[in-house]
Formats: C-alpha cells, sequence, structure tokens
C-alpha cells in the first residue's frame, strides 16, 4: 500500500522550468524579424566572434530549440 501511495505521490518542489529549459520552435520568419546581422568575408577573426555571439543573443531571446538553431 505504501508502495503503491508512493507511486502517485505527486512531486515535491519547484516544478516550472528555467527560461532556458522553456525553448519554442520558432519560425524563419520570427528569426528574420530579429534583424540579425550579416557576415561577410572578414580576415579579422574578432568580427566573426562578435558575429556569432550576436546570432547567439537572438537564439536566446528567441528561447529556440537545440536542434533550430
Amino acid at each position: 500500500m505504501v508502495s503503491n501511495q508512493r507511486n502517485h505521490a505527486s512531486p515535491t518542489g519547484d516544478t516550472t522550468a528555467s527560461s532556458k529549459e522553456k525553448a519554442t520552435t520558432v519560425s524563419f520568419k520570427q528569426f528574420m524579424s530579429m534583424q540579425s546581422p550579416v557576415f561577410t568575408k572578414d580576415s579579422s577573426p574578432d568580427k566573426a566572434e562578435e558575429w556569432i555571439g550576436e546570432i547567439k543573443r537572438i537564439f536566446e531571446l528567441l528561447k529556440m530549440l537545440e536542434g533550430d538553431k
């Protein structure tokens, strides 16, 4: 009987997911509406890192699923 009660017990503690865990599917239109920066060929690695950082920030703002990135 105790075993049966444990199996049906409700979870305790905080059951809400953090904002990073609440990922959503994002459409191409939504992504483009963020006016993401365009990367053009550049010999500076700093420019590439800056572009990657901007794109990652957009992914976070949109709470994109990992597989959609």
